[in-house]
């Protein structure tokens, strides 16, 4: 017997069997046949020179001799869980968050709607939107940022970017119900030099009824192709309450003006005559960044959203 070796999985088949005092439902729960766990039993007593269990018509009855495998079960059971455990911790992967940066009008109707889409989908996707296009040209070059939604004029990429089509902004002009130019019909380009613009929502060169006008709306500059509006607001919220206490008039997109926000607030003003260029927008990023499995999750999300969006806009 003082040569005899045991293995791990001999205490687990005597642990079984006293637990259960059954060999049947022991041999069910370690997923072998009765008979191969008899024979397991019986080269163990044989190997140790001991009687394990005495049998008996109602099943098992353990011996003396069972204790210390009941006693060493339960402790090596709690040692390879923690192995697990601590093997799990060291080789689980930190996933870093999905760094996107774009305007406040993209990140409304695609880059939110794709980070609810995906952490439902996937509790553990992580992602941080900058709702702010400044330097979103370096940004992007220097791997500040994974991805931007931007219009094409808006970043000059390089070869290693790739860079695909996700949509269209399109933009009307709103005002206050007690706008003046609510009651002109239809408004035309010399209205609209009266009144202040307000916001800087408007992508150079798609200021395109503002051209050659320095007056009430702000300066254009046909050159640098720039648009300076005479109040700048920063969020769709702060342009609705300009526009609800002032004469100014703002261009933004309609998806983004909703029943329950314009009502008693805003109003789209009939603006037939004003050529409407829609704003295209584009996913960019570096084509390395695209081999990271949370970028695709992302893009594929925001694509998602698009194509129902344009059913949305066909029904």
């Amino acid at each position: 017997m003082s040569n005899t070796k045991l293995s791990l999985r001999q205490v687990e088949i005597v642990d079984a069997v006293a637990r259960h005092r059954s060999v049947s439902k022991a041999a069910e729960e370690l997923h072998v046949t009765q008979s191969a766990l008899s024979h397991a039993l019986g080269v163990i007593e044989t190997d140790l020179g001991v009687t394990l269990f005495n049998r008996t018509q109602a099943g098992v009855e353990p011996t003396a001799f069972v204790g210390p495998f009941v006693a060493r079960a339960s402790t090596l059971r709690a040692i390879l869980a923690d192995t697990k455990n601590e093997l799990e911790s060291q080789t689980k992967k930190t996933i870093r968050p999905v760094k996107i940066q774009c305007g406040f009008r993209a990140g409304a109707l695609w880059a939110t709607p794709a980070m609810a889409v995906l952490t439902k989908e996937l509790p553990d996707f992580q992602a941080d939107i900058d709702f702010n296009m400044q330097a979103i040209d370096s940004n992007l070059r220097s791997g500040i940022i994974d991805l931007a939604l931007a219009a094409p004029q808006q970043i000059e990429a390089p070869n290693d970017f790739m860079i695909e089509p996700l949509g269209r902004l399109q933009n009307q002009l709103f005002a206050s119900p007690t706008h003046p130019l609510t009651k002109i019909d239809p408004v035309t380009v010399d209205d609209l030099r009266k009144y202040p613009m307000v916001g800087n929502l408007i992508v150079p060169p798609h200021a395109d009824f503002l051209e050659g006008n320095p007056g009430r709306l702000g300066t254009y500059d046909p050159v640098a192709r720039t648009m300076q509006c005479a109040i700048t607001i920063n969020t769709i919220g702060g342009v609705i309450d300009v526009l609800r206490r002032s004469d100014g008039v703002a261009r933004l997109p309609p998806p983004l003006v909703h029943e329950d926000i314009a009502a008693g607030y805003i109003v789209q003003l009939n603006d037939t005559l004003i050529p409407h260029i829609p704003i295209e927008v584009r996913i960019v990023m570096r084509k390395a960044t695209f081999e990271r499995r949370e970028v695709r999750l992302f893009v594929e999300a925001l694509k998602k959203i698009e194509g129902l969006r344009t059913q949305l806009r066909k029904s």
